[in-house]
């Protein structure tokens, strides 16, 4: 598998190059704009979750890499796990790098609030949530999976007004899910820092990542190249 993620790390040498200068833009103006630690978080989290694995993604249509992988002599989950490795190295390193350019003079982050127990733990965990919800997605589709689920996000959205115009606001069972979703995340952001908390943020960081490779998996294995 250390070949297949070497020869992923050789096919991307480009791409990544053209991200960190993206990454450097983006990272600099947040540090400079928002003093607020969770603003810091979600945003990284946000950028680094989705952006990353669609630039892997839309190299692989653009050179149709992917033909090239399976043509190896190598297990299609193979190829997953070293896609699934190269992209959380990639996402690590770009974690790291927001959190050294969040520690130079120029920015305004509580650089203390985000470096502790808890604070890696949230990164980590939103990172995983967006990209758990790609991962799928373009393993299976490639570049189409993000506009699949950009669609889907936009259906959601119209389904929103629908039942809104049917049912008011306060019946909308839209509305209901999504004030759960955001209860759900409000109650993890304010978790107390306490050693069970963390036990159960990094349980659920490992669900998230052990359940969206396996669909991955199992999705690649029925991809027509």
């Amino acid at each position: 598998m250390l070949k297949l993620v070497r020869l992923e790390f050789l096919l991307s040498r480009r791409v990544l190059l053209t991200t960190f200068i993206l990454f450097s833009a983006v990272f600099v103006y947040l540090a400079c704009w928002s003093d607020s630690p969770n603003q810091f978080i979600g945003f990284v989290s946000l950028v680094t979750g989705l952006a990353i694995p669609v630039t892997f993604e839309g190299r692989e249509d653009r050179f149709r890499t992917s033909v090239l992988l399976c043509s190896l002599p190598a297990r299609r989950s193979d190829i997953v796990r070293a896609k699934y490795t190269m992209t959380w190295a990639v996402m690590a390193g770009a974690l790291v790098y927001a959190l050294l350019i969040a520690a130079l003079p120029f920015s305004k982050i509580p650089l203390a609030q985000v470096i502790n127990p808890k604070g890696l733990l949230l990164l980590v965990f939103f990172l995983s949530f967006f990209f758990a919800f790609q991962l799928p997605l373009t393993t299976r589709f490639g570049f189409k999976g993000i506009m699949i689920g950009l669609v889907g996000l936009q259906v959601l959205g119209v389904l929103g007004f629908v039942f809104v115009d049917l049912f008011g606001g306060k019946r909308n069972p839209l509305r209901v899910v999504f004030l759960a979703v955001e209860k759900f995340f409000r109650t993890i952001v304010r978790l107390e820092p306490t050693a069970g908390n963390l036990l159960l943020l990094g349980a659920a960081i490992v669900a998230l990542n052990a359940g969206s490779f396996l669909v991955a998996r199992a999705l690649y294995a029925r991809r027509d190249l």
